[in-house]
């Protein structure tokens, strides 16, 4: 005589087999990906150490993906190349970007938080400070500045009348030497890029920054490629945003900054 399962037994087993294998299946499938280009030569910003990428805008967009479900892939390139690259929909998205007509044409911005404020001030030698309100204060100055930063307008057109002498560098340490060895007056920088190469070249004290910004904080994102054939781009994006909101409100992004910059 044979033994024979009720039917009832082998449908719940079944059942039970082909949930089991579902959850298995989903458990393997890979998280979504985004290829991320940026320039990795802006301490403490981006820059890379041993062959690592380290910095505060990395660490800030990696921690995004996380909570976005989403596995990046980061590539360092010059920063115009990371631009064409967005543009042409080769990488799927750069960090970071200031917003302008010509870069919203190509790329969605994730204003849900600054990636980081850009601000531009002038350094110059404890001991030699001067008042600094407006671009006029600057006249007859000799002032270091690293080729390819552009300041702001009336700073750029007070240099093109010969109002301000302007001694171009290629690395902002070439600026510092030289304030500190008299042979400037002062120099116009990036913010966080000077105070951060001040502390660990170990400068502090030598050098200060004067109270007024030259040019005001200016936010910088994390942007999309509109051109990149991305699996459900505007569902990433969104979660994307979601996550970086979120880090602004929950402090998540300044405890970033303060363990590069405090």
């Amino acid at each position: 005589m044979h033994n024979r399962w009720p039917k009832c037994t082998i449908s719940v087993g079944i059942f039970i087999l082909l949930i089991t294998a579902a959850g298995i299946s989903n458990a393997a499938d890979p998280l979504p990906q985004l290829t991320l280009h940026s320039e990795f030569s802006f301490p403490p910003y981006n820059w890379v150490e041993n062959e690592e990428y380290k910095g505060i805008d990395l660490d800030i967009v990696r921690e995004a993906c996380r909570r976005a479900g989403i596995s990046p892939v980061f590539k360092n390139r010059p920063w115009k190349r990371v631009l064409k690259e967005v543009e042409i929909g080769e990488a799927d998205g750069g960090f970071s970007s200031f917003m302008t007509p010509e870069r919203e044409a190509f790329a969605h911005f994730l204003t849900g938080s600054p990636i980081h404020y850009s601000t531009y001030s002038i350094f110059t030698k404890q001991g030699r400070e001067f008042a600094y309100k407006k671009v006029e204060d600057l006249f007859g100055k000799r002032l270091g500045i690293v080729r390819g930063f552009a300041i702001n307008k009336d700073f750029d057109d007070a240099v093109k009348a010969g109002k301000i002498i302007v001694e171009e560098v290629t690395a902002l340490e070439q600026n510092i030497l030289k304030l500190l060895a008299d042979r400037i007056d002062a120099f116009v920088h990036q913010q966080d890029l000077t105070m951060y190469a001040l502390k660990t070249k170990k400068f502090q004290g030598n050098v200060v920054m004067l109270p007024v910004p030259i040019e005001p904080a200016r936010p910088a994102y994390l942007i999309i490629s509109k051109a990149a054939k991305i699996p459900q781009k505007e569902q990433l994006t969104e979660r994307l945003n979601t996550a970086l909101k979120n880090m602004q409100q929950d402090g998540t992004i300044a405890n970033i900054c303060d363990k590069y910059l405090k």
